[in-house]
C-alpha cells in the first residue's frame, strides 16, 4: 500500500527551508522599510506628530512592501538552504544515493508555488485595504505643519488662499528670507501682495491658526469701488505699505486631519483585480470614442462643407463651381454670423458636449457625424471632387477680392489656426491624461500577476545556483542574492518607465523581468543537473579566474619526436624577432586619445608573438634536453599584449568619449604596457642564450 503521508527526506528539506526563508523574508523586509524612511524623513519627521501614528504608518507601509520582500526573502532562503547542503556535502550524499537534483528541488518548489498563490491572494484582498490606509496616513501627516513643509526657491500653496515664496530657510533659527506672499482671501482682483526682507511662519497653541511674522518689507493691494471701471492697471488705485514688523493670522487647523478614505479608494491603489479590469476597459472604451469625436469634429472644422447643416447638404449645387462659390462665401466673415449655430454644433462644441454621461454624448456625437458624412457623399461624384480639385485655385480666388477683404481673410484664416491649435491642445492634454490614468491602473492589474511569478522565477534561480556554489550562512548568498535583486529592480523600473512614456506594451514592460529571469532559472536548473563543479566559490578563486594573466610557458623534453629541429632557420626566426622586438621597445607609451585612435600601433605586437611561437614550434622538437628548457625562459605573450579596445574606430570613439570607462581601459593599458615591455626585454635576454646555444652547437657539428 503506497503511503499517504510525505517522505522523510522531503520534510527535512522544507524544515531547513522554512527558518532561512523566514529570516531572509524578515531582513528583506526591514531593509525595504528602512529604505522608505530614508526617502520620507522629511516629511515626517519634525511634523509633531504622535508615536502611534507613526506606528501605524509603518506597519501599513510594511504591509504594503510584502510582496518585495517576499521575493527576495525567497531568492535568499533558497541560496542559503541548498547552499548549506552542499557545502555540508548533504546534497552529495542525496544524489549518490540515487535521487535526482529536480527531486530534492521537488518539496520546496511546491512550498515557494503554494507562497506564491497564497501572495497573490494577498495582494489582491489585504494589501488593498493597506495601501489606502498607508497613503491615507501618509498625505494626512505630509499636510500637517505647513511651515516645515515650504520649499526654497518655488511658490508653495498648500495653505488655501495663500501661495508664499521663500528663497532660503534657515532650519536652525527657524527663519525664512526673502520672501513674497500672495493673499487671495479677498477674491482674486483685491489680491494683497507682501514682500519682506525675513519672516517666520508658526501655529498657535490650540493649532486652528497660523502666525505669519514679517520683518521689513512692503504690502501693496488694489482698491475697488462698486460700479468703477479702469481703463488700466495705471488707473486702478491701490494701497500702499512700508513695515519694519507685520503679522499675518492664517485660519488653518493643523491638528492631524484624516483625508477622505473614499478618495484614495476610488483610485487604482483601492482595487482588486476584477475591478481594475472593469475600470480599464470603461476608460478605454472612453478614450477611443472620445478620440474618434475629436478627429471627426477636427475634419468638419477644416472642411469646406463644415458650416452647412445636414438640411442644406440635401439641395446639393449643380455644379462642383457654385459649390466651391457656396463655401467660399459661407467661409468669409460676412457669412460668419448667419451660419454661427452651425459652427457651433459642428466645430468647437466637441469639448462642452462632453457630458459626464459619456456613453450617451459619445452615441449622439457619431450618429450625427454618421448623418453629415452620408450627405456630403451623396451630394458631390467622386468625378465632381475630382475636378473640383483640379480647377480650383484659392491663388486665384484672393486676387479677385480688394486689398482690404484680403487682409480680413487673413486675419480671419489666423484666428482660426490659432483656435485650433488651442483646441487641439487642450484635447491631446486631457486625453494625454486619461491615458497616463490607463496605463497606471493596467500596470497595477499586471503586477498583481508578476510579483507572485518573480517568486517562483527567483526560487528556480536561487536554489540551483545554491547548489552550484555550494556556500551557505549570510555571506556570499546573501550578496549574491542582493546583486539578483537589483537586476530584477533594475529591469523592472525600467518597464515601468518604458510603459509610462508609452514606449513599450504594458503588459511587456510588467512581465520584462520574468521574461529575463525565467530562462536563466531554467538554465541554471540544467546546469545544476550536470554536477559540475565550475561554479564553487573558494576564497580568492573568482579574483584569480578574472584578473590573472598567463605569462609563464610550460615546454616539455620530448622522449620520441617525430620532426627534427631546423637550428638554421631558428637562427634566422631569432634575428627576425630581436629586430621586431628593438622596434617594439622604441616605441613610447600612448596618450588617452592615441589610445583609442591609433590602431597600426599594436598591430606589430601580433608578429611578435607569432614569430616567438614559430620559434618555440621549432625548438622543442630538439634533442638537446637543455635547449628545450631554455625555452621556457620565453614569456607566452597572447594575452598580455591584448588591450581594452577593439578594431572598429566607431567603438574605440564611444569608449574615448564615455569618459568613466575610456579611464578604465587606458589605466589597463598603462599597467600591461609596463608589464609587457619588460617582457619583452626577457625575450632579448633568452634570444642570447639560445642563439649561443645554438651556434655551439652548430659549431660541434
Amino acid at each position: 500500500m503506497r503511503r499517504l503521508w510525505p517522505k522523510r527526506l522531503y520534510i527535512y528539506i522544507i524544515k531547513t527551508f522554512v527558518p532561512l526563508l523566514t529570516a531572509g523574508f524578515s531582513v528583506s523586509l526591514f531593509v525595504v522599510v528602512i529604505q522608505f524612511l530614508w526617502q520620507s524623513v522629511g516629511t515626517l519627521v519634525g511634523k509633531g506628530v504622535d508615536a502611534i501614528v507613526l506606528l501605524k504608518l509603518l506597519f501599513y507601509a510594511s504591509m504594503t512592501m510584502v510582496p518585495l520582500a517576499m521575493i527576495l526573502g525567497v531568492l535568499v532562503g533558497s541560496l542559503m538552504t541548498f547552499g548549506n547542503l552542499g557545502e555540508r556535502m548533504e546534497l552529495l550524499a542525496m544524489k549518490a544515493a540515487g535521487i535526482p537534483l529536480f527531486r530534492i528541488l521537488k518539496p520546496t518548489f511546491a512550498f515557494v508555488v503554494a507562497l506564491a498563490l497564497g501572495l497573490f491572494v494577498f495582494q489582491n484582498d489585504w494589501m488593498i485595504t493597506s495601501q489606502v490606509k498607508f497613503w491615507q496616513y501618509y498625505f494626512s501627516i505630509k499636510n500637517k505643519s505647513p511651515e516645515l513643509a515650504i520649499p526654497e526657491g518655488s511658490f508653495y500653496k498648500g495653505v488655501d488662499n495663500y501661495s508664499i515664496y521663500v528663497e532660503r530657510k534657515d532650519n536652525k533659527a527657524k527663519m525664512m528670507y526673502g520672501m513674497m506672499i500672495y493673499d487671495y482671501t479677498n477674491g482674486f482682483d483685491k489680491a494683497m501682495v507682501v514682500v519682506a526682507d525675513s519672516g517666520r511662519l508658526y501655529s498657535t497653541k490650540n493649532g486652528m491658526e497660523l502666525i505669519l511674522e514679517l520683518y521689513h518689507g512692503e504690502s501693496f493691494q488694489n482698491i475697488e469701488s462698486e460700479g468703477s471701471r479702469y481703463n488700466s492697471s495705471e488707473d486702478r488705485p491701490f494701497v500702499r505699505e512700508r513695515f519694519s514688523f507685520k503679522e499675518l493670522h492664517i485660519p488653518f487647523n493643523t491638528d492631524l486631519s484624516m483625508v477622505d478614505e473614499s478618495i484614495l479608494s476610488s483610485q487604482f491603489v483601492g482595487k482588486n483585480m476584477y475591478q481594475l479590469k472593469q475600470y480599464t476597459d470603461s476608460l478605454r472604451l472612453s478614450i477611443d470614442s472620445l478620440s474618434q469625436i475629436n478627429l471627426e469634429n477636427s475634419l468638419m472644422r477644416n472642411s469646406l462643407l463644415k458650416r452647412l447643416t445636414p438640411e442644406e447638404l440635401t439641395k446639393a449645387p449643380d455644379t462642383p463651381k457654385e459649390s466651391v462659390a457656396t463655401s467660399y462665401r459661407s467661409s468669409t466673415p460676412t457669412a460668419a454670423s448667419s451660419t454661427g449655430a452651425a459652427t457651433v454644433r459642428s466645430g468647437g462644441g466637441s469639448r462642452a458636449a462632453v457630458s459626464p454621461d459619456i456613453s450617451n454624448t459619445v452615441s449622439g456625437e457619431l450618429a450625427d457625424i454618421k448623418e453629415i458624412r452620408e450627405v456630403k457623399e451623396r451630394s458631390i461624384t467622386k468625378r465632381e471632387k475630382a475636378d473640383l480639385t483640379e480647377n480650383y485655385s484659392i491663388y486665384d480666388k484672393l486676387e479677385q477680392v480688394g486689398a482690404s477683404q484680403r487682409s480680413n481673410i487673413y486675419s480671419t484664416v489666423l484666428n482660426k489656426i490659432s483656435n485650433t491649435l488651442s483646441d487641439s491642445y487642450f484635447t491631446v492634454e486631457e486625453q494625454r491624461e486619461q491615458v497616463d490614468l490607463l496605463r497606471k491602473n493596467e500596470s497595477e492589474y499586471w503586477r498583481k500577476f508578476t510579483y507572485p511569478v518573480a517568486c517562483i522565477a527567483f526560487f528556480l534561480i536561487g536554489a540551483p545556483l545554491g547548489a552550484l556554489i555550494r556556500k551557505g550562512g549570510m555571506g556570499v548568498p546573501f550578496l549574491v542574492a542582493v546583486f539578483l535583486f537589483i537586476i530584477f529592480y533594475i529591469l523592472e523600473t525600467f518597464g515601468i518607465k518604458m510603459v509610462r512614456e508609452g514606449n513599450l506594451i504594458n503588459w511587456v514592460g510588467m512581465w520584462l523581468p520574468n521574461m529575463v529571469l525565467i530562462p536563466v532559472g531554467i538554465w541554471l536548473c540544467l546546469m545544476a543537473t550536470r554536477d559540475t563543479n565550475r561554479w564553487s566559490i573558494e576564497p580568492g578563486t573568482l579574483a584569480r579566474k578574472l584578473f590573472k594573466v598567463r605569462i609563464k610557458r610550460k615546454v616539455e623534453y620530448k622522449e620520441v619526436a617525430m620532426v627534427s629541429a631546423d637550428y638554421r632557420l631558428a637562427l634566422t626566426d631569432i634575428q627576425k624577432l630581436d629586430r621586431l622586438v628593438e622596434r617594439e621597445l622604441e616605441k613610447r607609451q600612448l596618450g588617452y586619445i592615441s589610445f583609442f585612435m591609433q590602431s597600426d600601433y599594436f598591430r606589430s605586437r601580433k608578429e611578435i608573438h607569432l614569430q616567438l611561437e614559430k620559434i618555440v614550434d621549432n625548438l622543442k622538437n630538439s634533442r638537446d634536453y637543455t635547449l628545450v628548457d631554455h625555452l621556457n625562459g620565453y614569456p607566452y605573450l597572447r594575452y598580455i599584449s591584448l588591450t581594452f579596445r577593439t578594431t572598429k574606430k566607431w567603438i574605440n570613439s564611444l569608449l574615448m568619449i564615455f569618459v568613466p570607462v575610456g579611464i578604465v581601459c587606458y589605466i589597463s593599458y598603462i599597467v600591461r604596457n609596463k608589464k609587457y615591455i619588460g617582457l619583452l626585454k626577457q625575450v632579448q635576454s633568452t634570444n642570447r642564450i639560445i642563439e649561443d646555444e645554438m651556434r655551439t652547437k652548430l659549431g660541434d657539428n
